[in-house]
Parts: structure tokens; C-alpha cells; sequence
């Protein structure tokens, strides 16, 4: 019997990181050092569904993570740094991937935190962990590519 590959499924997260920089733009930049494609390790990605049961997710790639805006919070060179980050997911089991059908895979998120009313995601990078609000998520299942159809030329 041949092994069926699980479809890859696309998360996207809107985020925030909190830096220390002289500048705007030095905040921008430290944001793009400490979280980029290369800089993410591979790791599995935890998750939650509407009953509190958790699945785990492994993260296949890093597709873009992108920082569009700065704000200066007013803490002594403390800057917040929003943006985008996509990710290509799969499940860790065929366990997780039954549970993720059955539930529906809207109904995954990353876990709240027990000390705010909002998500804290620990980033795992090759500098050290990144604390990132989450300020918004969501995950698709990303459409099977199809071969090119053939042409042929008739007459």
C-alpha cells in the first residue's frame, strides 16, 4: 500500500516584536537580523483547536516574513516592529492529521497565553528565542500544484 503525503497547510500570522534600537529604522533592521526565512529553525509549531485539544505541526518552510510598520513605544529605545510572517505546515502524525480533519482546520491556533488575553509565540532562531505578539492568524490548506496539461496540436 502506498503512502499518502499529507497536503502542506499555509499559516500566516500578523505579529509583533518588541526591539531595542537607537532609530526607526535601526528597529526595522533588527527586526529583519532576528526574524528572517534563514534565521527560523524548522521547528514544530504547537496548536490548539476549539476543545483545547492540542496537534502538533511540522513547519516545512519559512515562505516570507516581511515588517511593513515601526512604532516608537516610549520606553527608552524600545520599538515595536509589526509584520507578516507565512509558513508551509504539515502534520506531525497521522494522529494529528485525522484530529485536524475532524475538527476542521479553521478551528487551529496557537495557544493563548496564561498571563494576557493574547498570543506570545516563542520563535525559535539561530540568535536565541524571539517573544512575538500575535495579533492575528489564520491557515489554509494550500492547493495541490497540477501538472501543465498537454497540448496537442490536431491537423
Amino acid at each position: 500500500m502506498e503512502r499518502r503525503e499529507e497536503p502542506v497547510i499555509l499559516f500566516q500570522a500578523s505579529l509583533s516584536l518588541v526591539v531595542s534600537a537607537a532609530n526607526k529604522s535601526q528597529a526595522a533592521e533588527t527586526a529583519a537580523f532576528l526574524l528572517n526565512r534563514e534565521s527560523i529553525d524548522l521547528s514544530p509549531v504547537q496548536m490548539v483547536n476549539g476543545q483545547g485539544e492540542k496537534a502538533e505541526f511540522r513547519m516545512e518552510s519559512v515562505d516570507a516574513v516581511e515588517w511593513t510598520r515601526v512604532e516608537d513605544i516610549r520606553e527608552g529605545g524600545r520599538f515595536k516592529v509589526y509584520g507578516t510572517i507565512r509558513l508551509n505546515l504539515r502534520a506531525g502524525s497521522p494522529e494529528n492529521y485525522a484530529s485536524v480533519i475532524r475538527a476542521g482546520l479553521s478551528g487551529y491556533h496557537l495557544p493563548r497565553s496564561v498571563i494576557h488575553d493574547h498570543t506570545v509565540w516563542v520563535i525559535p532562531t539561530n540568535c536565541g528565542p524571539a517573544f512575538a505578539c500575535v495579533l492575528d492568524e489564520k491557515t489554509s490548506w494550500k492547493p495541490a500544484v497540477q501538472e501543465p496539461a498537454m497540448l496537442v496540436a490536431v491537423g
